[in-house]
């Protein structure tokens, strides 16, 4: 329940880009809880864009 909370404390512009994530029918995900909790882990929405900025399916849809 806390990982989904913690989604609310994403730069608005990385929730979005979130929620249009294209489907993943082979294989995994290049962005899972894992990933998003280390963005979450920076409350400041600078340093969570630059973090995003390293995950190529959430910078391309930028």
């Amino acid at each position: 329940m806390t990982q989904i909370l913690n989604l609310n404390l994403l730069a608005p512009n990385i929730q979005e880009r979130l929620l249009f994530l294209d489907l993943v029918e082979d294989g995994k995900p290049e962005v899972n809880e894992r990933v998003l909790r280390q963005v979450c882990a920076n409350l400041e929405w600078d340093l969570q864009r630059k973090v995003v900025g390293q995950i190529s399916t959430l910078s391309a849809s930028a």
